[in-house]
């Protein structure tokens, strides 16, 4: 029925109107209850400790790659040309830089591995405090909820979402053409 209606249809009619009917859903989203709602149930039994835990596993791994290190070292001797031009050109700043990469991340690993390893660190513990608030600001904060509605508006006048729309009709409508040729 759907390909019968498309061949005799506009696809710019079909397009406006699948627009509509997403614009239509999205108005009717509460993105800040939803979402509040989400985080409760992610949030549940400490279950978003896992989130925490992943991006340290993460991070570890990045700061244990020689280009992450290179790029430290780099904004390293950066900032010592920059701050420090006469003690740049006195310094072995490629070797600091190297050194200190070396440094920054070694430190920065063993206080991720503390996090991982202790499941009451304090770092866990504002994470913890940081998310409920987050929540009851999702439940509760008029200024939230106004944020969600630029959201829901950013996403009704968003080229990409409208594009996708479009090619998707378009798509679709060419699929119905090929399945109305092979009958």
């Amino acid at each position: 029925m759907l390909r019968g209606l498309l061949d005799f249809t506009d696809d710019r009619r079909i397009q406006a109107f699948l627009r509509q009917a997403v614009h239509a859903a999205i108005d009717k989203i509460d993105l800040t209850r939803s979402t509040a709602s989400i985080l409760d149930i992610l949030t549940r039994d400490g279950r978003h400790q896992a989130l925490l835990d992943a991006a340290i596993s993460q991070l570890t791994l990045l700061l244990n790659k020689p280009e992450a290190r290179a790029l430290i070292s780099e904004q390293i001797v950066r900032w010592f040309k920059r701050e420090h031009p006469i003690k740049e050109r006195l310094l072995p700043t490629d070797w600091l830089g190297e050194h200190s990469a070396e440094l920054i991340s070694n430190a920065v690993n063993a206080i991720l591995d503390d996090i991982s390893q202790d499941s009451d660190h304090a770092l866990r513990r504002r994470f913890d405090r940081i998310t409920r608030h987050l929540i009851t600001r999702l439940k509760q904060d008029s200024a939230m909820a106004l944020r969600a509605v630029e959201i829901k508006a950013y996403l009704k006048n968003d080229e990409a979402l409208n594009r996708y729309i479009r090619e998707a009709v378009g798509r679709y409508a060419h699929l119905a053409e090929i399945g109305s040729r092979e009958r």
